[in-house]
């Protein structure tokens, strides 16, 4: 899914934003979307699995 991202970024630029959905399991993973070029995630599945306590990891990791 980042290759698509990164071809999506590639075509759009800032033109459009882009939402990177499921699959979102932790803040490697998160970070992994936002450097192929979303601006936004959506997460579900890993909050219900992780509960809020992964909104905090994955703020930490893209915040250094």
């Amino acid at each position: 899914s980042c290759e698509v991202l990164k071809c999506i970024k590639a075509e759009v630029g800032e033109k459009l934003p882009i939402i990177s959905v499921g699959g979102i399991m932790s803040a490697e993973h998160a970070e992994q979307r936002l450097s192929a070029g979303a601006d936004l995630l959506q997460i579900y599945t890993g909050f219900i699995y992780h509960g809020p306590a992964l909104i905090e990891r994955i703020l930490t990791r893209i915040d250094t």
